[in-house]
C-alpha cells in the first residue's frame, strides 16, 4: 500500500544520503521524490539532500514547487468531478498552494501549534471568543485575542514573536479552530449561579473556585462543570488561602448568637456583628438595626448568586452628605470584591460604560447628581441583562455578544432616576442625617473587616448552603 511505499522510499533515501558512493538523482528527479514528503520527514533531511545534490536550498525548494504544481495539474486534468469529494479538494488545493515551500511550512505550523494546544488544554468558544485552559498550567484561561499578553507568551514558547507576521495568521487560524471545536460557554467573573443545578459558584483563588450547593462547599479547579472563571488585572483573590485552610471562626465567649447555632441565612451571628457590623451604625428611614442588617445580608447573598433571579436590581442610596451612602455599598464590595475595591465616578462614555459593566462583577459609582440619557437606558437595560455587542479579534465581521455581568449600584443625595420605569427596577436606601459624634473613620472599620475577610466570606458560603 502508499504506507508501504513510502516507507520503502525513506529507507532508499536515507541509505543513499549515508552512503556518499551511491548515485544521486537529478535536482529534478529528487524534487519530485521530495515534493509530497511531510516536514517532519523532510527537515531533518534537508542539509544532507542539499549535500548530496550540491545545490543551494533555494534551488531545491524551487523545484519542489514546480514539482508539486505539476502534479497537481496533472491530477486535476484526470479527476472525475462528479464524484470529488471535500478532501479531494483539499488535496488538490494544498499541491497548489504548497507550491511555495515556505506556505507549506506555515500551514505545517499552524496544524502541530493548533494539535498541540488542542491536546494539552481545554478549549472553549465563550461568546465568540476563543479560551485556552492549559491542563499543566495555573487554571487561569488565555485569551486567544491579538492583544493578549498571556497568548502572545504560549506563542513565544512556540518561537512565534508578536511582531511577526506568523503572529496573526497563527492567532485567526487557532481562533477559527477554537469556534468550532471549544466547549460553548460563557466567562464568569467572581461569582456563578447555575439555576439548573441550582448551584452557586465563587472564584476563590487564581485557578481555583468554590461549588457551593446545599450539601456543602468544596474547591474544585476552575473549568469544573465547565464553568469558567477569568480574572481581570483589578481581580482581588476571595480568599487568601485554599478553603481547607480556612477554619471559619464560631465565635468567642461573648458573641451570640454563635456560626453554628443559626439555621437562617439573613439573620446575623455574633461573629458578624462583632467583625464585619462593629462599629457601624446606619440611620436609615423606616428601619430598625436588625433590619439593615438583614436587608445588606440579603444584598451580599444576592450579589453572591448572580442569575438566582431574574433580574439585577440597582442599588440606590440616598442621602446627605457623610450620612453614611456611601460607605454601606463601599462595604458591600469590599467584603465581596477584596481591598482593592473602591468607588467610581459615573462616565460619561457610553463604550466606556459598558467596558465596565461586562469587566467589573458589582459598581458603585458616588456621589451621582445627572446620568446622561444614553447611559440613563443602558442602567436600566443592565437590570435585565444587556448585551453588549463587539467585533470578534482575528476578524472584521463577526460578532461577539456578551452579557453584563456588573451589579450596579450608585449613591446620591437626590435621586438621580425618579421615572416610575427606573423606580421599578431599583432598591432605594434613604439614610437620615448622622448624629453628631457618632463618626468613625471608615479605615478602621474596614481594617477589621480586612483582618478577618478570609473567615467572613467562609461565614456567608456557609448561608449560601442553608439558602440553597
Amino acid at each position: 500500500n502508499a504506507e508501504d511505499k513510502y516507507m520503502e522510499f525513506l529507507e532508499w533515501l536515507d541509505d543513499m544520503l549515508e552512503d556518499k558512493t551511491k548515485p544521486c538523482p537529478s535536482l529534478a528527479e529528487m524534487a519530485k521524490l521530495c515534493a509530497s514528503m511531510p516536514v517532519e520527514d523532510f527537515a531533518p533531511r534537508r542539509r544532507a539532500i542539499f549535500a548530496c545534490l550540491k545545490v543551494r536550498s533555494g534551488d531545491l525548494e524551487a523545484a519542489m514547487g514546480k514539482a508539486r504544481k505539476e502534479a497537481a495539474k496533472e491530477a486535476a486534468a484526470n479527476f472525475n468531478h462528479s464524484a470529488i469529494t471535500a478532501d479531494d479538494v483539499k488535496a488538490l488545493v494544498d499541491d497548489l498552494l504548497d507550491s511555495d515551500l515556505k506556505e507549506y511550512q506555515k500551514k505545517q505550523a499552524e496544524h502541530l501549534i493548533w494539535t498541540f494546544l488542542k491536546t494539552h488544554s481545554t478549549v472553549y468558544c465563550c461568546d465568540g471568543q476563543g479560551q485556552l485552559l492549559m491542563n499543566d498550567g495555573d487554571g487561569v484561561p488565555i485569551d486567544v485575542s491579538p492583544d493578549s499578553q498571556s497568548f502572545n507568551k504560549l506563542l513565544i514558547s512556540f518561537g512565534v514573536h508578536p511582531g511577526s507576521p506568523s503572529r496573526h495568521r497563527i492567532g485567526s487560524f487557532v481562533e477559527t479552530q477554537c469556534f468550532h471545536e471549544g466547549i460553548q460557554t460563557t466567562t464568569r467573573l467572581a461569582f456563578h449561579f447555575d439555576r439548573k443545578m441550582f448551584t452557586a459558584y465563587a472564584a476563590s483563588r487564581h485557578g481555583w473556585m468554590v461549588k457551593i450547593t446545599r450539601f456543602g462547599l468544596e474547591e474544585v479547579p476552575n473549568g469544573t462543570d465547565d464553568v469558567l472563571f477569568v480574572y481581570p488585572p483589578s481581580w482581588t483573590p476571595l480568599l487568601t488561602k485554599p478553603l481547607e485552610e480556612v477554619g471559619g471562626e464560631l465565635g468567642t465567649e461573648g458573641d451570640f448568637p454563635k456560626s453554628d447555632m443559626c439555621v437562617h441565612a439573613l439573620f446575623v451571628d455574633g461573629f458578624l456583628v462583632r467583625n464585619l457590623f462593629g462599629g457601624t451604625n446606619f440611620e436609615i428611614r423606616s428601619m430598625s438595626e436588625k433590619q439593615v442588617r438583614i436587608l445588606i445580608m440579603s444584598y451580599l447573598l444576592f450579589l453572591m448568586a448572580p442569575g438566582v433571579v431574574a433580574e439585577r436590581a440597582l442599588l440606590q442610596a440616598l442621602g446627605p452628605s457623610s450620612s453614611g451612602k456611601t460607605f454601606l455599598l463601599e462595604l458591600i464590595g469590599f467584603v465581596l470584591c477584596g481591598p482593592k475595591f473602591s468607588p467610581r465616578s459615573l462616565p460619561t462614555d457610553i463604550t466606556e460604560f459598558e467596558i465596565q459593566v461586562i469587566n467589573s462583577a458589582f459598581l458603585v459609582y458616588d456621589n451621582v447628581s445627572k446620568i446622561p440619557a444614553d447611559i440613563r437606558d443602558r442602567f436600566c437595560a443592565s437590570v435585565t441583562g444587556l448585551e453588549i455587542v463587539r467585533r470578534v479579534l482575528f476578524t472584521d465581521k463577526r460578532e461577539m455578544r456578551e452579557m453584563s455581568k456588573a451589579i450596579i449600584s450608585l449613591s446620591a443625595i437626590e435621586a438621580p432616576l425618579p421615572e416610575l420605569e427606573h423606580q421599578n427596577r431599583t432598591i432605594t436606601i434613604n439614610f437620615g442625617e448622622r448624629e453628631a459624634g457618632s463618626f468613625i473613620a471608615k479605615e478602621e472599620l474596614l481594617r477589621v473587616v480586612a483582618q478577618n475577610r478570609d473567615d467572613i466570606i467562609l461565614n456567608l458560603m456557609r448561608r449560601m448552603t442553608l439558602a440553597l
